[in-house]
C-alpha cells in the first residue's frame, strides 16, 4: 500500500468583523496560524462533528473516522483505483460573540512515497442546507451553526493508495469593510430593435479581501445581461479595489407593457452585508396597444415561519406564490401581519415582484398574514382581504403560526448546580444547540450522575442522538432546541465502603462487595417490629473514590461511608444522613442490631475524612429498604423512601401509614413504567410515595430521575430474563439455582412441613398473608415465613 499526505488549508477560514466608519485605508495583519488555531478575540468557533457520507463516496476501499481539533479536521482514506472520491459532512458552530466571514481555501501537498511522484487533489465545499458552493463573504453569525459538505476528489498514480488529508488553517483579521455602488446612465432604451442597452456600475470594495457580489433587477420583466444578451449576475472585485463593470439590460420573453416606460431598481447582493439598492433605471419600452388587463393578481400558498437554517430572535419569513399566469407584471405586494394574541395589525410592502418578505424585531406570539398584489395595470386585491382564507385568491392568508424563538430550560437538580448558577431556569434559542455544565454543590460527598434525563416538550430525548453527556466531562450538549427543555439530574452518593459487613438472615456476615441478589438479608421490619428477612431489590455496582467518611462510635465500632448514607436516629425517630452536620454529629445516638435481632443504642464519638483509594457499594432490601451494616441499621442516603411515614418509639410505622392506605390514594405503575421496571416500582413501595407528594415534599421529576437511574442488574437466564429467589422458611437450601424463578411467572405456595397450628404464609416482600395453593406473580425476590398459633 502506498501512502500520500496532503494538507487541506483553510477548510473553513473566517475573519472577525468589527464595524467602523467607512474608508479605504487598509492594513494586513498575518496571524500565521497553524493546525492548532486561536483567532484573536474570536471566542469559541469550532468544528463540532465530521462524518463521512458513504453513499456519496466512490472507489473508496477504506477510511477511518475524522479527527477533530478546533478548526482542524484530519481525514484518512484509501482508494481502490487511481481516482476516488470521499465526501464528508462538517458541522461548524459559532459559539462566540462575533460574526465570522469565510474568505478562501487552497491546497498544498507533500508526497511521502518514491513511486507516486504526482498526485492531484481538489475539493468542492458546499453549504449542505442550500446545496450552494461556499463563496468568499459567506457569514456565520454569532450563535449560528453551518453544515458543510466537503467532496474531495483524489487522483494518484497507483491504485490502493492511502491518503491523509488534514486542515491547516491560516487567517487574517479585518477591521472595516463596506461595498459602495453607483450606476450611469439612469435611462435605457429597449424599444424596437434595441434588444439590449447597456450601462456602467461602479463598485468600491473596502474589505481587505476579494468579494463576490450579484446584481439583480427588481422588475421581473427586465433582465440584466452581458453585451450579447446572455444572462449575468455574478461579479468579482478585489480587496480594497474600485472597479467599473459593463452591464446590459433586455426585456424578458413574454413581457407585456401597458405603458411606454417601465422602471427597475438594480440591487446588489453580497454575503454578509445588507442588500444595496444601487439606483433606479427608467427604461423606454414598446407599449402593447392590444393589452387590456383587467384581472386582479391571484395569490396563494401563503406560509409564515421562522427561518430554520438561520434562527435569529425576532426574525421570521413570509412566502407566497403568484397563482395567475399571463397577467401584467407585479409592481407591489401588500402584507398585513396580524398578532393573533393581541389583535395588532402591521402593514408592509415589497415594492417589487419578489414573493418573500423577512420580518425582524417581532415579539413571541401567534401570528398570521394576509397578502395581496398590485400589477402594472393598476389591478389590486385590497378589497378582498376581509374575506380572505387560506385558499388561493385575490387576497390570501396564512395559517396561524406560533413564532417563538426563545425557549425555557428548566433544571431539576439534586445536589448539583449548572454553570456556577443555582437558578432553575435559563433561555435557549430555537434550532440552536444548548450547552451546560453540571457541577457538584458538595464535592466531598457526591459524584456526578452517570446519566441525566432531558425532556423537550413532551418527548424524552435520547442520549447520543439528541444530546451528549458524560460524567467525566460534566458537559451536556443538546443538539437542537425546538421546545421547552427540562434537565433532571441527581448527584450519585450514599454508599458503604468495601469491606463493610452485611448481616445475612442466618446471622452470619458477608462483605458488601460480595452481596448478590440471591443473598437473603436480615433487615428491620418497620411494620411489625423486630428483624425479618428480605432479598435485595437493588445491588449497586462498585465505584471508586479517593476519600470517604469514617465514623467511630462510643462502643469502638466503626462505619465507613461515602456520601450521605442513612442511619437511624434515636432522638429524631427517623433516618438521617451521615453528612447532615446539624443532626449527625458527636453525641448523636443511632440504632445498632446484633445478629440475634437485639436492638441497642450507640453514640457518635468521632467523625473524620479518610483519604484513600477505595471502592464503595450500596445494597437496598425489598420493601423496608434497610440493611444491617457493621451491625448498624442503615438505608439509602436520599431518605425519601425510607422516611415516607413517621415512626413510633419501637421503630415501627405510626398510624399515619394505616390512615393513608385507607384513603387508597396511591401512585400507579401505568404512570411510571416508561421510566423504570416493575420490580423497582413495587420493590421501593413507590405507590406509597403519593403520601409525601401530597404534602408537597416530593419533586416528581427528581424522584423519577433518582429511581430510573438505579443500576439494577438482577440474575438473568440465557435469554436475558430476570430471575429472582423465591424461598420459604421450610426450605433447606443447598443449591440456590434451584430456587430461581423467571420474572413474570407464578409461584404456587405449598403446604407447610408442620401443619399443626399453621395459620398462613407471610410474604416479607409485600407484607401480605397467603395460604397454600395461592399463586403469586414473581416480580422480585420473595421469602415466605410460616406463621403458627402460639
Amino acid at each position: 500500500m502506498k501512502k500520500l499526505s496532503y494538507n487541506l488549508i483553510g477548510l473553513f477560514i473566517f475573519i472577525l468583523v468589527v464595524y467602523m466608519s467607512i474608508g479605504f485605508a487598509l492594513y494586513k495583519q498575518d496571524l500565521g496560524l497553524n493546525s492548532n488555531i486561536t483567532l484573536k478575540k474570536a471566542g469559541k468557533l469550532e468544528i463540532t462533528s465530521a462524518v463521512i457520507v458513504t453513499s456519496e463516496c466512490s472507489n473508496l476501499a477504506n477510511y477511518t473516522e475524522p479527527v477533530i481539533d478546533g478548526l482542524n479536521v484530519t481525514f484518512k482514506v484509501t482508494g481502490s483505483s487511481n481516482n476516488f472520491v470521499a465526501t464528508y459532512l462538517i458541522d461548524i458552530n459559532n459559539g462566540s460573540l462575533y460574526d465570522y466571514i469565510y474568505t478562501d481555501f487552497a491546497f498544498n501537498s507533500s508526497i511521502s512515497t518514491d513511486t507516486d511522484k504526482t498526485a492531484k487533489i481538489e475539493a468542492i465545499i458546499t453549504n449542505n442546507a442550500t446545496n450552494q458552493e461556499i463563496l468568499p463573504g459567506e457569514v456565520l453569525k454569532s450563535g449560528e451553526s453551518i453544515t458543510l459538505k466537503v467532496k474531495i476528489n483524489i487522483e494518484t498514480e497507483n491504485a490502493n493508495t492511502e491518503v491523509d488529508i488534514s486542515g491547516d488553517v491560516s487567517s487574517s483579521q479585518d477591521n472595516t469593510g463596506y461595498i459602495l455602488a453607483s450606476l450611469t446612465p439612469n435611462s435605457l432604451d429597449l424599444r424596437g430593435e434595441n434588444t439590449v442597452d447597456c450601462f456602467k456600475v461602479s463598485v468600491a470594495n473596502t474589505f481587505k479581501y476579494a468579494r463576490v457580489f450579484n446584481l439583480y433587477s427588481s422588475n421581473e420583466n427586465i433582465l440584466l445581461t452581458d453585451v450579447n444578451g446572455n444572462f449575468v449576475s455574478t461579479f468579482n472585485i478585489g480587496a480594497n479595489e474600485t472597479k467599473e463593470y459593463d452591464v446590459c439590460a433586455k426585456v424578458a420573453d413574454g413581457s407585456v407593457f401597458l405603458n411606454d416606460t417601465t422602471t427597475t431598481i438594480v440591487v446588489l447582493k453580497s454575503n454578509g452585508i445588507d442588500n444595496i439598492n444601487v439606483d433606479e433605471l427608467t427604461i423606454s419600452v414598446d407599449k402593447d396597444i392590444n393589452a387590456s388587463d383587467k384581472e386582479i393578481p391571484e395569490v396563494g400558498n401563503v406560509a409564515l415561519s421562522i427561518n430554520e437554517s438561520n434562527t435569529v430572535v425576532g426574525e421570521a419569513v413570509l412566502t407566497w406564490d403568484r397563482i395567475d399566469e399571463g397577467g401584467s407584471p407585479i409592481v407591489n405586494y401588500y402584507i398585513l401581519l396580524y398578532n393573533n394574541d393581541t389583535g395588532d395589525v402591521t402593514n408592509y410592502q415589497t415594492n417589487s415582484a419578489v414573493t418573500t418578505y423577512n420580518f425582524s424585531n417581532l415579539s413571541a406570539g401567534n401570528y398570521y398574514a394576509k397578502v395581496y398584489g398590485e400589477d402594472e395595470a393598476g389591478n389590486i386585491g385590497s378589497t378582498y382581504c376581509d374575506s380572505a382564507t387560506n385558499e388561493n385568491g385575490y387576497c390570501s392568508k396564512s395559517s396561524v403560526t406560533l413564532l417563538k424563538w426563545e425557549y425555557t430550560v428548566t433544571y431539576n437538580l439534586s445536589n448539583l448546580q449548572h454553570d456556577d448558577k443555582t437558578t432553575t431556569t435559563e433561555v435557549a434559542i430555537l434550532n440552536h444547540s444548548y450547552e451546560t455544565t453540571l457541577q457538584l454543590t458538595n464535592s466531598n460527598n457526591y459524584t456526578l450522575p452517570l446519566s441525566v434525563k432531558i425532556t423537550m416538550g413532551d418527548v424524552t430525548l435520547t442520549s447520543g442522538t439528541d444530546y451528549t453527556y458524560s460524567s467525566s466531562s460534566d458537559i451536556i450538549v443538546i443538539n437542537k432546541v425546538t421546545n421547552d427543555v427540562t434537565i433532571t439530574a441527581s448527584a450519585s452518593s450514599n454508599c458503604l465502603i468495601e469491606g463493610t459487613k452485611i448481616m445475612l438472615a442466618d446471622g452470619s456476615y458477608k462483605n458488601i462487595e460480595d452481596i448478590r441478589y440471591d443473598d437473603l438479608l436480615m433487615v428491620f421490619d418497620h411494620e411489625n417490629g423486630g428483624v425479618t428477612y428480605e432479598y435485595p431489590i437493588w445491588v449497586e455496582e462498585g465505584k471508586e473514590t479517593t476519600k470517604y467518611q469514617r465514623t467511630t462510635f462510643s462502643d469502638g465500632s466503626i462505619l465507613n461511608t461515602f456520601g450521605p448514607h442513612g442511619v437511624y436516629s434515636v432522638d429524631l425517630k427517623r433516618y438521617i444522613s451521615v453528612t447532615d452536620d446539624d443532626n449527625f454529629k458527636v453525641g448523636t445516638k443511632i440504632i445498632k442490631i446484633d445478629n440475634t435481632g437485639n436492638v441497642s443504642e450507640v453514640m457518635v464519638s468521632k467523625i473524620e475524612t479518610i483519604y484513600d483509594n477505595v471502592k464503595y457499594y450500596h445494597v437496598s432490601s425489598t420493601r423496608f429498604h434497610n440493611i444491617i451494616a457493621n451491625n448498624f441499621l442503615t438505608t439509602d442516603g436520599t431518605l425519601i423512601t425510607s422516611n415516607m411515614f413517621s415512626f413510633d418509639d419501637d421503630l415501627t410505622w405510626s398510624d399515619e401509614r394505616d390512615e393513608f392506605l385507607k384513603q387508597n390514594d396511591l401512585f400507579h405503575y401505568e404512570d411510571w413504567k416508561e421510566y423504570f421496571p416493575q420490580h423497582i416500582f413495587k420493590g421501593f413501595r413507590m405507590a406509597e410515595a403519593k403520601n409525601i407528594y401530597n404534602k408537597g415534599l416530593l419533586n416528581i421529576e427528581v424522584y423519577y430521575y433518582m429511581l430510573s437511574n438505579l443500576i439494577s442488574n438482577p440474575i438473568k437466564d440465557s435469554e436475558g430474563n430476570n430471575l429472582w429467589m423465591i424461598t420459604t422458611s421450610d426450605d433447606n437450601i443447598v443449591n440456590k439455582k434451584d430456587y430461581l424463578m423467571k420474572e413474570g411467572s407464578y409461584y404456587t405456595l405449598k403446604e407447610p412441613i408442620d401443619e399443626f397450628k399453621f395459620k398462613y404464609w407471610y410474604n416479607t416482600a409485600d407484607g401480605i398473608k397467603y395460604l397454600p395453593g395461592d399463586q403469586i406473580e414473581v416480580i422480585y425476590g420473595m421469602h415466605f415465613i410460616a406463621v403458627y398459633d402460639k
